[in-house]
């Protein structure tokens, strides 16, 4: 007995177990990962140094070269990148794409090698070296937090309280805060009062150092009870530090501070880095999502929460999504259920005008089975869906239905000659099974190399192979079950005779004869046609990823090295103002109907207007890893990075050489 027999003959088991999997292919589909990237591990890690007062060349020789040095015993070392300027040292370490060992314990080596062999190897006075081994984070939804009338400051304690709450959204894995400015207290001494005083200005900063310790005051032993002492006068406020009491060396009598300074609060001048958002100051939350997690519920739930925002604190804060990676996620999970639908919908229509109604509907009811079996297998492979799996399952819509079709019409045209249905339906399947796997693995193993290569993009790109494999074996393994299980209860064919009279036979009969005739010309004008598509390949243009549909541009401006963080924010100050007189648009959408939704994929948006919806702009460094392929640059005080969320992904073009 053979599965096709075993299939018909215990139809009940066969309907129960192929229920259970679309169940429970639903419930996989509903609780998978859903991201724009499949998992993919950024296998590189950036160890930075700080040394106040080096020159470029100096760090360069002094610090980078020697970590390198350190750098060079890891095994699974690639290659090393330095990038250094004054006080700065940037060391990247990229390692090999295939690892034999997990990448954690990579980085565990490296913690251990820079912690034995830097403190002696760097000059004193260095700090760090600081690791960051999650490089490869992506932040997938940036939140950007601004208010005209709030301080650095202000904004920053919003983003922080509103970081303790987005914490708690289940799918997000961790927060992190880009834009912060570092607060400074400056004193300003009056030198006229100094001179009077005959006192210096180092002998007062010692003075007001003596005085803000915070050390331990020791205890009291009372009974069974330890009372611990704590110390006062450490400086909790700027008035604190104005009524510091000053005593001058060699005359009698005290001042206070703010006698002979001016105390104030202000930022670290000139500062590090700097982002903000349509032309305004901000600080900006990044959400990265948990590992296994959906991106479209962390999206909504972020959503929420950022109403919540709104509505609890001050008018003139503002939060708005910089990127927003969920947005992106559903638009592509939407597109599928689209395409799906459409494969169906298709699917029977031709079915029914070639072979008719009944045959139709049960070749299009292989397309969502091998949908829920391919949600359950990837499920249980810890796969999610992205745009690489999501890639696969659409490539394979089109070659899923070949085997349910070649098997149905085979049983049809058995039961057309006389045969029974239950005959028909083994007959068919004993005769097709072994041809229909030789196809399907050799369809899969046309998709091997993509995630058989050894190198980074391979393990990028893997899931659309394996997505293949998984769908064609499965539609194998349902056209030798479930195809002939509904054929033989559903399908209705009575014994006739084959009709070859028919226009298109015989004008296929035709055509046919004469190539048979002519066999020798036949296979040449084969072999020419092979051989003229094979040149006009060089006139097509190579492209191993398609160009992006997603309304998102960035321009990256590099001022000559060395050139001031000042300079460099003025020249985006500079076009904050041009995009907001030029380019911006109001973000107001139309309704473009229920049908078109559908048939676009449901990613259909229509604005009134077309043009550029926000920007966001990163001085002194990269924006955060936002996306998978992007790579953030290193602190330099002339670059700066701007990204653009546009109407339209088509406006890229012109609205680039516009920004240029």
């Amino acid at each position: 007995m053979n599965i096709t027999e075993i299939a018909i003959k215990r139809k009940v088991v066969t309907y129960t177990i192929f229920l259970i999997l679309i169940i429970s292919g639903i419930s996989a589909y509903f609780g998978m990962e859903k991201a724009e990237d499949p998992g993919f591990e950024i296998k590189t890690a950036t160890i930075t140094t700080i040394w106040h007062g080096a020159s470029t060349a100096q760090m360069d020789e002094l610090v980078s070269d020697k970590i390198e040095k350190i750098l060079q015993d890891i095994e699974e070392l690639d290659w090393i990148e330095s990038k250094n300027r004054p006080g700065l040292s940037t060391v990247y370490l990229n390692l090999v794409p295939t690892l034999d060992r997990p990448l954690q314990d990579v980085w565990d080596e490296l913690r251990r090698k820079i912690g034995d062999n830097a403190p002696q190897d760097l000059p004193k006075g260095t700090i760090g070296p600081l690791i960051n081994d999650q490089f490869g984070d992506v932040f997938g939804t940036l939140v950007t937090v601004t208010g005209k009338d709030y301080s650095y400051k202000q904004l920053y304690d919003i983003a922080d309280d509103m970081r303790d709450e987005l914490l708690k959204i289940e799918h997000v894995g961790k927060i992190k805060i880009f834009g912060k400015q570092k607060e400074q207290i400056f004193v300003d001494f009056n030198n006229a009062k100094l001179a009077a005083m005959k006192a210096s200005p180092a002998t007062l900063v010692k003075m007001v150092q003596s005085t803000n310790i915070i050390a331990s005051g020791g205890d009291i032993i009372e009974g069974d009870d330890r009372l611990i002492l704590e110390t006062s006068g450490d400086f909790k406020s700027v008035e604190d530090i104005e009524n510091t009491v000053i005593k001058i060396p060699g005359q009698e009598g005290n001042v206070y501070l703010k006698d002979i300074a001016t105390i104030t609060r202000g930022y670290v001048e000139p500062a590090s880095y700097i982002s903000r958002y349509n032309g305004e100051k901000s600080v900006v939350l990044g959400l990265s999502l948990k590992s296994g997690k959906n991106n479209i519920l962390l999206g909504q739930e972020a959503e929420e929460m950022m109403k919540e925002f709104k509505a609890e604190y001050p008018i003139g804060v503002e939060f708005n999504f910089l990127a927003y990676q969920p947005g992106i996620v559903s638009d592509k999970i939407n597109s599928f259920v689209s395409n799906l639908t459409q494969a169906v919908i298709t699917i029977i229509g031709v079915m029914v005008f070639a072979l008719g109604l009944r045959t139709g509907i049960i070749v299009s009811t292989l397309i969502p089975v091998v949908a829920c079996i391919t949600f359950l297998i990837l499920k249980s492979l810890n796969m999610g869906l992205d745009q690489m799996s999501l890639a696969g399952l659409i490539i394979a819509l089109g070659m899923l239905v070949d085997n349910s079709i070649v098997m149905s019409e085979s049983i049809m045209v058995m039961m057309e000659q006389g045969k029974s249905r239950l005959d028909a339906c083994l007959d068919s399947a004993n005769e097709l099974r072994g041809p229909l796997l030789v196809a399907s693995l050799i369809i899969v193993a046309s998709f091997s190399p993509i995630f058989l290569a050894e190198e980074s993009v391979g393990e990028y790109t893997a899931p659309i192979g394996i997505v293949v494999a998984i769908c064609l074996l499965s539609s194998w393994m349902i056209a030798n079950t479930l195809i002939p299980l509904l054929c033989h209860d559903f399908l209705r064919v009575e014994q006739q005779e084959p009709d070859y009279s028919g226009k298109w036979y015989s004008l296929y009969r035709g055509i046919l004869l004469k190539l048979l005739k002519f066999k020798k010309m036949t296979a040449i004008g084969a072999a020419g046609v092979f051989i003229l598509g094979v040149f006009l390949f060089k006139f097509i243009p190579f492209k191993f990823m398609p160009d992006s549909d997603k309304p998102i541009m960035y321009s990256e401006i590099r001022l000559p090295v060395g050139t001031a963080i000042e300079t460099t924010e003025a020249v985006i100050k500079d076009l904050d103002n041009y995009i907001a007189e030029n380019l911006q648009v109001p973000n107001k959408q139309i309704d473009v109907g229920l049908f078109k939704d559908i048939v676009s994929g449901g990613t259909a948006k229509a604005y009134e207007e077309q043009g550029v919806l926000d920007w966001g702009a990163f001085i002194g460094g990269g924006a955060p890893r936002y996306v998978l392929p992007y790579s953030p640059e290193a602190p330099a005080p002339e670059y700066a990075y701007v990204l653009y969320n546009l109407t339209d992904y088509k406006l890229i073009p012109e609205y680039a050489a516009k920004v240029d």
